[in-house]
C-alpha cells in the first residue's frame, strides 16, 4: 500500500523538525492543554494502541496515528477544518461517522478540536502512545542544565567599543549584542517623542500640552529623569501597570463558560493589584499575598483584608458550573489555579502535566498532584459554587455593626449564617430527593410539583436574606484552608475519578537545588503559606527572571525572551541572557521593587532611541532582535480610548462604584453591565470585563482574552480598526466635545490646528498641516457645516490617524 501525503501533512512535517518559534510554542502549548486531554478521555478507549479493538483501524494516540487515518480515509486535513473528517465527525455531521458515538461532545470541545486543525494540527507526539510515560522527568530537556532552571547570577557589563554610547550598565550588555552583529544604533528620540513614549508608557495616557511646554522648556540634563518621577508617583501608574497584571490572572467581572454569572466581588482584587502598584509593593510580597494571603500575619484589620482580598487570584477561575460531578468539579477549579499560577509566576506550562509528565519542560505528574494537593486542601469563595450560587464569598468586616464591638458582630454574623445554611441544607435535601426518584429509586410519597415549589420558595428566601446579607457586609472573593488538610491521589490520565497513588503535597522538583529540603508542610495545614514562601525564595531561579522580562515587553513591545508565559524548553531562549540574569538579580537585591526597574530601564539609552529606519541595521536584523531602534507599535485599546477620552476632557480621575447586583444566574447577552460604564469617562480599567460579552471595541483592538493567561497581547492592525473608529458615536461624541473646548481656548485657525496636533499626536504640526487644516475648515464652513463641526471632524480624523494610535 502507497501512502500519499498531502502538501499540507508535509507543511506540519516540516513545521514539527524546524525549531520551535512563539507561535510554534504557543501551538504546542494549545495541544497540550486542550486537545490531548480531550482525545484521552474521549478517543483513546477505541482509538489508542491500549484498546481492546482499534476501531476503523484509527489510532489517535500518535500523530503518525491520525496522518495515516483509518478505513474510513485520511481524518484530519492541517488547516482545512471543514474538509476534515474528524471535524465532521465529532459535529455530527457526517452520515455514517459520529464521534464519540455515546454522547456528542461540548459545544466548546468541538470548537477546540477544530481550532487546533486550523492551526495545522499541531502535535509532539513521536510514535507509539505512553499514556503515562515511566521515566526520569529531571534527565529531560537538559533538566537542571537548561538555562531558565539554573539561578541567576550577576553577569560583570562587558566592554564595549564606543564607551561614551552607554548611559547605564544594561546599555553595554545590549551594545556589546550589536556590535557582535555588525549593528550601529540609530540615533535618540527627540524630545517630543520621547516624552509622548514614556507617558503612554507608565500611564496609559497622552501627555497634556502643558506637560510638553514644561519638558521643551527645560534644558537641564535631570529633565527626563524628574519626568519619570513625576509619571511614578502617578495614581495612572497602576492603573496602567495593574492592567498589564489583570491579563497574565485572566481578570473578569464574570465567570462565562457554560453559565456566564456575574462575579459581584472581582473588583476588590483588581483595585488591590492597582493599589499594589501605586504603592510600589516588593512583588515578592505580592505574589506571597496572592497565594497564601490570609494566611500571613498582619498588624492592622486593614492589612488583614488587603491580604485576605489578594487571594482573588485563586477564585478567577473559568468552570463549568453545570458540570454535577463534585470531583470532576473541584479538579477543574484546581486545573485552572495552577496552569494561572505555573505561568504567572514561572512562566511553566504546568497544565501539561497533568495527564502525563509533561513532554518538554522536566516537570513529572507527581509534581503536578503534590501542588495539586495544597489546592485541594484549600476552599474558594467566589461567589457561586457548582450548579447554583451557594457559599457566596469571604466575609470581611461590618460597616454598620463594627461600632457595636467584636462579640456583638460575630454573633450576628453566625446567626445570620446560620439561617442562610439552614436554606441550603433544604434546598440540597431537596434536589436529593429529585435526584433518587429520577434514577429510579424508592421514594414514599414523592410529589414532583410540591418539591419543585418547595425548591423554588427555599431559594427565594435565600436569594433575599444574601441579598441583605451583602447590604450589610463587606465580602470578598477569595480562598480559604478546609477544616481538614491531606494529600491527593494521583489522577491516571488526568480523570478525576482514575486514581493513582497518594503523592504528598510539595513542589516542582527542577526548580529545586540538589539535596535542598522542602518547606515543611505540616498535616493541619493546606500548604499555601509554604507555597508562597517556595515561590518567592531567592534560590527560585524562574520568578525574578519572568517579572523582569514582562516589564521589559511592556517597554519594548517585546520580551528578552519572547514567550513571555513560557520560559520551558517548547519556549524561545533569551537574546539577551546575561542582561536577563543582571536585572533580574538587581531586582532582587534591590528589594524587589517593580518601579525601580521600570525607572532603570527608562534612564537606559536603549530605551530612548528612535523609531529611524536604517536599511544596513535592517537587512542583518529585520526583527530587530538587538535593539538597534525603538519598534513602534499600536497602542493597546485602554490606551486609545482613555488618550480620546484625555483629549475630548471627559476623562474621569476616580474610579467608578462597583457593578450592580443582579438575581440572574446568567447575564444572558448583558451588554447593560459594561455599555454604561463603556460610554462614561471612566478609565477602560475600570469598564467591567464580561467574559463572552467584550465589548466591541475590546474585540477590535485585540483585548486579552480574559479566559487565558496573556502576558503577550495580539497586535494586528486591521480595516475593522478604522472603520470602528470612524463610525462609532462613542468616538463622535468625544471628538464633539474636544471641538467645544478648543473653541473656548483659541481664537484662530493656525493657534487651533496647532493646539490639536499637541494634544492628539504630542507634536507641532508642520506648516503644510496647517495649512491643509486651515485649508478644510473654509471649505466644510462655506459648504454649510458649522465651525464646531468642521473642528469635530478635524479631531474625528486625529483619532483615526497612525500618529495618534501609534506610540513611536
Amino acid at each position: 500500500m502507497r501512502l500519499t501525503v498531502s502538501a499540507a501533512t508535509l507543511t506540519l512535517l516540516t513545521c514539527l523538525v524546524a525549531p520551535l518559534s512563539a507561535g510554534d510554542a504557543a501551538d504546542l502549548d494549545f495541544f497540550e492543554t486542550e486537545i490531548r486531554p480531550l482525545l484521552v478521555q474521549n478517543c483513546y478507549e477505541c482509538h489508542s494502541q491500549k484498546a481492546t479493538k482499534v476501531q476503523g483501524g484509527l489510532l489517535l494516540d500518535s500523530r503518525a496515528g491520525w496522518m495515516q487515518g483509518g478505513r474510513s480515509g485520511i481524518v484530519v486535513i492541517p488547516g482545512e477544518p471543514e474538509r476534515s473528517l474528524l471535524i465532521q465527525a465529532v459535529r455530527y455531521e457526517h452520515d455514517r461517522v459520529k464521534m464519540p458515538p455515546r454522547k456528542k461532545l461540548s459545544e466548546r470541545a468541538v470548537e477546540q478540536f477544530v481550532k487546533w486543525v486550523r492551526l495545522g494540527a499541531p502535535d509532539p507526539r513521536d510514535g507509539a502512545s505512553a499514556l503515562l510515560p515511566e521515566r526520569n522527568a529531571l534527565a529531560k530537556a537538559g533538566g537542571r542544565d537548561f538555562w531558565a532552571f539554573r539561578p541567576p547570577l550577576r553577569h560583570t557589563p562587558p566592554r564595549v567599543d564606543d564607551p561614551a554610547w552607554p548611559r547605564t550598565d544594561m546599555d553595554r550588555f545590549v551594545l556589546e549584542k550589536m556590535q557582535q552583529s555588525a549593528l550601529t544604533p540609530v540615533a535618540d528620540a527627540d524630545a517630543g517623542a520621547l516624552l509622548r513614549r514614556v507617558t503612554f508608557d507608565l500611564t496609559g495616557l497622552p501627555p497634556s500640552v502643558e506637560a510638553i511646554a514644561d519638558f521643551e522648556r527645560d534644558l537641564s540634563a535631570s529633565a527626563f529623569e524628574q519626568v519619570v518621577d513625576r509619571l511614578l508617583a502617578s495614581p495612572r501608574f497602576g492603573e496602567r501597570w495593574g492592567r498589564h497584571w489583570l491579563d497574565v490572572v485572566r481578570y473578569a467581572d464574570s465567570l462565562g463558560s457554560t453559565t456566564n454569572v456575574l462575579l459581584q466581588q472581582a473588583w476588590r482584587y483588581r483595585d488591590y493589584v492597582i493599589r499594589s502598584f501605586n504603592h510600589d509593593k516588593p512583588y515578592d510580597q505580592f505574589v506571597r499575598e496572592q497565594i497564601a494571603g490570609d494566611l500571613l500575619p498582619a498588624a492592622t484589620h486593614a492589612e488583614r483584608e488587603e491580604k485576605q482580598l489578594a487571594t482573588g487570584f485563586l477564585a478567577l477561575s473559568v468552570v463549568n458550573l453545570a458540570q454535577p460531578d463534585p470531583t470532576v468539579y473541584n479538579w477543574e477549579v484546581i486545573a485552572e489555579q495552577l496552569d494561572t499560577m505555573g505561568r504567572a509566576f514561572l512562566g511553566l506550562t504546568l497544565g501539561c502535566a497533568r495527564c502525563h509528565d509533561h513532554k518538554f519542560a522536566p516537570i513529572p505528574t507527581s509534581d503536578y498532584y503534590a501542588l495539586g494537593g495544597i489546592l485541594e486542601s484549600s476552599e474558594v469563595f467566589a461567589g457561586y459554587d457548582q450548579l447554583r450560587v451557594k457559599n457566596p464569598y469571604i466575609y470581611l468586616r461590618n460597616d454598620r455593626l463594627v461600632a457595636l464591638g467584636g462579640a456583638r458582630e460575630q454573633k450576628h454574623l453566625e446567626e445570620l449564617t446560620a439561617t442562610l445554611k439552614g436554606f441550603d441544607d433544604e434546598i440540597i435535601r431537596l434536589n436529593q430527593i429529585k435526584t433518587d426518584f429520577q434514577a429510579g429509586l424508592d421514594v414514599p410519597d414523592f410529589d414532583r410539583e410540591k418539591t419543585d415549589a418547595e425548591i423554588n420558595e427555599n431559594t427565594k428566601r435565600w436569594k433575599d436574606l444574601n441579598r441583605e446579607f451583602e447590604k450589610v457586609h463587606v465580602l470578598a472573593m477569595g480562598v480559604r484552608d478546609r477544616p481538614s488538610a491531606g494529600n491527593a491521589r494521583l489522577r491516571v490520565q488526568g480523570l478525576a475519578h482514575n486514581l493513582g497513588p497518594e503523592v504528598p503535597r510539595g513542589f516542582l522538583q527542577i526548580l529545586d537545588p540538589p539535596g535542598e529540603p522542602y518547606p515543611k508542610i505540616d498535616a493541619t495545614e493546606s500548604g499555601r503559606r509554604q507555597l508562597a514562601e517556595w515561590l518567592t525564595r531567592r534560590q527560585n531561579p524562574l520568578i525574578a527572571r519572568v517579572l523582569v522580562n514582562r516589564i521589559w515587553h511592556h517597554l519594548f513591545g517585546r520580551g528578552l525572551v519572547r514567550t513571555v508565559d513560557n520560559f520551558g524548553p517548547s519556549g524561545e531562549r533569551p537574546s539577551h541572557p546575561e542582561l536577563l540574569d543582571y536585572l533580574a538579580v538587581d531586582f532582587m537585591e534591590n528589594g524587589w521593587s517593580v518601579k525601580r526597574v521600570i525607572r532603570e530601564i527608562l534612564l537606559s539609552r536603549v530605551y530612548q532611541l528612535s523609531t529611524a529606519h536604517h536599511p544596513g541595521n535592517y537587512q542583518r536584523d529585520p526583527q530587530n532582535l538587538f535593539l538597534w531602534r525603538m519598534a513602534p507599535r499600536r497602542l493597546e485599546v485602554e490606551a486609545v480610548r482613555d488618550a480620546i477620552l484625555s483629549v475630548s476632557g471627559n476623562l474621569e480621575s476616580r474610579p467608578p462604584a462597583p457593578l450592580p447586583a443582579t438575581d440572574s444566574n446568567d447575564l444572558g447577552r448583558g451588554e447593560g453591565y459594561w455599555a454604561e460604564q463603556f460610554r462614561s469617562g471612566y478609565r477602560t480599567v475600570y469598564v467591567p470585563v464580561l467574559r463572552r460579552l467584550l465589548p466591541p471595541m475590546f474585540e477590535v483592538f485585540d483585548f486579552a482574552p480574559p479566559e487565558e493567561v496573556t502576558g503577550a497581547r495580539d497586535v494586528t492592525t486591521v480595516p475593522t480598526q478604522a472603520l470602528f473608529l470612524m463610525n462609532s458615536p462613542f468616538v463622535s461624541a468625544q471628538a464633539q466635545a474636544a471641538a467645544k473646548r478648543l473653541l473656548l481656548r483659541e481664537t484662530d485657525g493656525p493657534r487651533r490646528a496647532r493646539r490639536v496636533f499637541l494634544e492628539t499626536v504630542g507634536r507641532r504640526p508642520t506648516d503644510s498641516e496647517i495649512e491643509r487644516t486651515t485649508r478644510y475648515l473654509r471649505t466644510a464652513v462655506a459648504g454649510g457645516l458649522t465651525e464646531l463641526d468642521a473642528w469635530k471632524d478635524v479631531y474625528h480624523a486625529q483619532f483615526s490617524c497612525a500618529g495618534f494610535l501609534y506610540r513611536s
